[in-house]
């Protein structure tokens, strides 16, 4: 089940875990799916298959963190 409502901030996110968009809310390209690429500082870069998109991590809206079944960190976003 995905959550509603957001569930937290991005803070902890880093380089190598998966997102997912879950809408075009925070990004022209949602819904979409990336890997944060680059964590410096406050900002993420995100590379989806179309490019690379740069992100302040405290703007970023996270409806739910789980794990992919590989053990990969997930991020869902509105």
């Amino acid at each position: 089940m995905r959550a509603t409502e957001l569930v937290g901030n991005a803070k902890t996110m880093a380089e190598g875990d998966r997102i997912e968009f879950q809408s075009d809310l925070q990004t022209d390209k949602g819904p979409a799916a990336g890997i944060v690429l680059v964590r410096d500082g406050n900002q993420v870069a995100i590379k989806y298959s179309e490019g690379v998109e740069w992100f302040d991590v405290a703007d970023l809206q996270v409806l739910e963190l789980t794990t992919t079944p590989d053990g990969c960190t997930l991020w869902l976003l509105a």
